[in-house]
């Protein structure tokens, strides 16, 4: 009777666990695709990826070496791989852009999240890294803990 009991409770626990078992084991398999699409961007402009780091659908890499910046961004329509060379940025900094509410219950709603690159050469273009677009359908989760430490990463080599 005791080892019958024993049987159903490990059983039982074992059903319970799997669907967290298996969701980590999704999770790290698209954070591998995520690093390996990166680093295949690194590979195209002859750099490598030293430093990384992925939150959701986006990989950053970071080339110390050749102080160059790799974005990785898979999105609904499309993936976008992206590159900056950091020799020729003054400053990163992260840019929220939302909405604040109105009204009894009022929330602030972030509905872009993105690194913002300032050029050396003030003639030239910002470059940006959207890490998150409300638009898309997804939620805001890690992403902005993910922009502030990346973002003194960057500032700490520049």
């Amino acid at each position: 009777m005791n080892w019958g009991t024993a049987i159903i409770g490990i059983f039982a626990l074992a059903l319970c666990a799997l669907p967290f078992i298996l969701d980590r084991f999704s999770r790290s398999r698209k954070e591998k695709q995520l690093l390996g699409m990166l680093q295949g961007a690194a590979h195209q402009h002859d750099c490598k990826v030293d430093i990384h780091g992925t939150c959701g659908r986006i990989a950053l890499g970071l080339d110390e070496g050749k102080k160059a910046l790799f974005c990785y961004a898979q999105r609904a329509d499309r993936d976008i791989a992206e590159y900056v060379d950091l020799t020729q940025m003054r400053s990163c900094r992260t840019v929220k852009v939302g909405r604040s509410g109105h009204g009894q219950h009022s929330d602030a709603s972030i509905e872009q999240l993105a690194l913002c690159f300032a050029p050396k050469d003030t003639n030239a273009k910002e470059k940006r890294f959207e890490l998150y677009y409300a638009g898309t359908g997804t939620y805001l989760t890690d992403e902005l803990e993910f922009a502030d430490k990346w973002t003194k990463l960057i500032n700490e080599r520049l």
